[in-house]
């Protein structure tokens, strides 16, 4: 769900089905609002901006730990959208070691055009992060601080 909808109306389709509701990163609700939103859905998507910036591509790329640590903390499960692609997956997935990315306009050639080098670009930089070397990095990083 993209829209304004009311928890009420997230829990009554949640009965019904798997629900995903997205929240922006842009929000002007307060963390309690956030918090009741998120637990009436199945899994949050943190957005880095509205449907219209979105669509004319000029929301920016998510960068709110607060609210993704708030959710995270809470049980609630979090699926990190905007802004994200090639050049930046490894930095987000260090950074928030997110379960689940939404990729769209990261690897899309122009509006609503997706392209497979773009496609390829992304996948080959996730498997590099996964990869021995770049794990053993980041945790003999981690211990070092």
């Amino acid at each position: 769900m993209h829209g304004n909808e009311h928890f009420s109306i997230c829990r009554q389709v949640k009965s019904q089905m798997e629900t995903w509701k997205a929240i922006s990163q842009k929000h002007k609700r307060s963390n309690e609002e956030i918090l009741t939103l998120a637990k009436s859905v199945d899994k949050v998507v943190l957005d880095s901006g509205n449907a219209t910036e979105k669509a004319f591509n000029t929301s920016g790329a998510f960068n709110d730990l607060e609210l993704y640590n708030l959710l995270v903390n809470e049980g609630i499960s979090v699926a990190l959208s905007g802004g994200i692609n090639a050049g930046n997956v490894k930095e987000y997935l260090a950074k928030y070691e997110p379960a689940v990315i939404d990729i769209s306009r990261g690897i899309e050639s122009e509006p609503g055009v997706k392209s497979k080098p773009k496609m390829q670009e992304l996948i080959e930089a996730v498997n590099q992060f996964y990869s021995f070397g770049e794990t053993f990095e980041r945790r003999k990083n981690d211990e070092e601080e």
